[in-house]
């Protein structure tokens, strides 16, 4: 009987993908406690035939699913959760690798505490392993069990959803899966899994190493980036179907606020070297649409100076010319080049 469950979606992922399964396969969890399941995302280098040389090594532990179409990971990481038959699941990135004790203690604080969720830190990581930094975007305490009290709930794990080992029956019983076809597809399930998570235990270690690839498209900014737009309005209408919005308004519009304004307008700015002029309008048009009074939000009064800079252009009238002034502008206060 497997323990866990571990989804992996590999879309041209060859180069990276020998380190990324050692690092799983020589788990101190053990390897026949576990399965991994490796979803191809219809890559166009050699990805499928060397994970079905793993598989062929592994074949008790290793289950590779071959998709012809390119789905995202969102796509991949539903079908993994589909073929998933043990209680509990994690995800780990194709370029990635972990510590190989990481599942062991994992699983340990899943079984003692009885948390539907154990998190881990993570680090960023160079092409020689050399960690650049501690990430760690959970505010709450470490190595503690925690419960959610009266009508608060789950801020998130340290890292992305891939820091976390869950319980399936969670996230089967109240039906949450990734959006498809869509970057940032995790900002969706993770925000929305929080609110139904009751117990959590966040170990503060490091173990998770996410590797800063300066090629992929996490770090190159083009128009497919511009998917997170969609993405936070999905996530503010199921958040409204599912009775949340009444019950958390306020952070709710703040995270829209910015996730869909201010955070994606900063990285438009930042790394696009052609402004998307009518994207930038559209931005401007569902903010104010879904929030007419967004300013007068108790978080948004808290935001930084730059911040604040970045939400009143919601309410200009700026043509294309004004935006190309306000980006000179916004570059030059930080000190930072122009795109090329």
């Amino acid at each position: 009987m497997k323990l866990i469950s571990v989804i992996i979606p590999c879309y041209n992922a060859e180069k990276y993908l020998d380190r990324c399964i050692d690092s799983l396969v020589n788990q101190t969890l053990g390897i026949d406690n576990m399965e991994l399941i490796f979803v191809n995302d219809a890559s166009t280098d050699a990805t499928f035939e060397k994970l079905c040389q793993w598989e062929t090594k592994y074949p008790e532990s290793i289950l590779v699913v071959n998709c012809e179409r390119n789905g995202k990971q969102g796509t991949a990481r539903n079908i993994g959760i589909r073929y998933a038959t043990t209680d509990y699941v994690g995800f780990v990135d194709a370029d990635d690798w972990i510590d190989l004790n990481m599942y062991q203690k994992m699983y340990d604080k899943t079984i003692c505490t009885g948390a539907d969720v154990v998190g881990v830190l993570s680090q960023r990581v160079d092409d020689t392993g050399q960690a650049l930094y501690v990430e760690n975007a959970y505010k709450g305490p470490l190595d503690t069990f925690c419960e959610v009290t009266d009508d608060d709930y789950f801020r998130g794990l340290a890292g992305g959803v891939w820091s976390g080992l869950y319980k399936k029956q969670l996230i089967l019983e109240n039906d949450i899966w990734f959006p498809e076809r869509l970057l940032y597809e995790d900002n969706y399930w993770g925000h929305i899994l929080n609110y139904y998570i009751k117990s959590w235990y966040i170990i503060g270690e490091p173990l998770y190493n996410y590797y800063f690839n300066p090629n992929s498209t996490t770090t190159q900014m083009g128009l497919q980036h511009l998917d997170r737009l969609p993405i936070e309005v999905m996530k503010l209408e199921e958040l409204k179907k599912r009775g949340f919005y009444d019950k958390d308004k306020d952070r709710i519009e703040f995270n829209f606020v910015h996730l869909y304004y201010f955070g994606t307008l900063h990285g438009i700015l930042v790394k696009m070297k052609e402004l998307p002029y009518d994207t930038l309008r559209q931005m401007q048009r569902e903010l104010c649409e879904q929030f007419p009074d967004f300013e007068n939000n108790p978080y948004v009064l808290k935001v930084a100076d730059w911040q604040k800079a970045l939400l009143h252009t919601a309410r200009l009238n700026m043509t294309n010319e004004d935006w190309d002034y306000f980006r000179d502008t916004y570059l030059k206060a930080w000190n930072l080049p122009h795109p090329i």
